[in-house]
């Protein structure tokens, strides 16, 4: 049972990892780069997604707070 979990667990926290962060980042540096190459899965990527849903916590945060 308890390896079962562990793989649901991993999936759910590779689809997030994957879909949420890299999946923003990925769109954002294609559409400034000029190279049609962007690695899916590089650093770069990853911090672009994070800083995507960064900027868009604070501009909700923002928003909610002028309410």
């Amino acid at each position: 049972m308890n390896e079962v979990f562990e793989i649901v667990i991993r999936a759910l926290a590779e689809l997030m990892f994957g879909l949420l962060i890299r999946g923003p980042g990925w769109m954002i540096v294609r559409r400034f780069r000029q190279s049609d190459d962007v690695n899916a899965d590089g650093c770069f990527v990853f911090l672009v997604g994070l800083l995507f849903w960064i900027v868009l916590g604070a501009l909700i945060g923002g928003i909610t707070l002028l309410l």
